[in-house]
C-alpha cells in the first residue's frame, strides 16, 4: 500500500491535533507520542531527511525505525537530529535479525535505540511462502 504526500499530511496532521487535545494515553501520561516510519516507509528511501523534518514539524518527538535504507550511522544520526528527533527502537524481520545481529545491534547502539524489535517470525524452511504453522511460530 503506498501512501500519497497529501495522504501522509492530512493523516499526520489529524494525529497532532488529538495529541495535542490531550486525547489519547501518551498525553494522559505525560510521555512524548512517537509514529512508527513504517507508516511512511515509501517516503524514506526518497527523501529521507525532508520526511524525518515533515514529521518533527507534526510535532513527534520519538521514532521506531523500519529500516534505514542503507544510509551509514552518522547519516541517520544527523537526519534524525536535524528533525528534532530520538529513535528509540527499530525493527526487524527475524531472517535479517538472525543474519546480521552483530551489525544491527552495534548500528542501533551508536544512534541510541532502547529496543530492538522482531517485526516478523518466518517459516522454518527456507523458502517456504503462505500462512506460518504452529511449528513456525514455535
Amino acid at each position: 500500500m503506498s501512501m500519497s504526500r497529501r495522504t501522509f499530511i492530512r493523516s499526520s496532521t489529524a494525529a497532532t491535533a488529538l495529541m495535542l487535545s490531550g486525547v489519547g494515553r501518551g498525553a494522559s501520561l505525560g510521555l512524548p507520542i512517537g509514529l512508527q516510519l513504517y507508516s511512511v516507509r515509501t517516503l524514506l528511501p526518497t527523501d529521507y531527511s525532508g520526511t524525518l523534518k515533515q514529521v518533527g514539524a507534526l510535532g513527534y518527538k520519538e521514532v521506531e525505525a523500519a529500516g534505514f535504507f542503507n544510509m551509514p550511522v552518522e547519516q541517520v544520526k544527523a537526519a534524525m537530529q536535524g528533525a528534532g528527533l530520538r529513535c528509540v527502537s527499530a525493527h526487524y524481520p527475524l531472517m535479517l535479525l538472525k543474519q546480521h545481529l552483530d551489525e544491527i545491534l552495534p548500528f542501533c547502539k551508536s544512534l541510541g535505540v532502547g529496543f530492538v524489535v522482531c517485526s516478523s517470525p518466518m517459516h522454518q524452511q527456507p523458502g517456504v511462502t503462505g500462512p506460518l504453522s504452529l511449528d513456525d511460530w514455535r
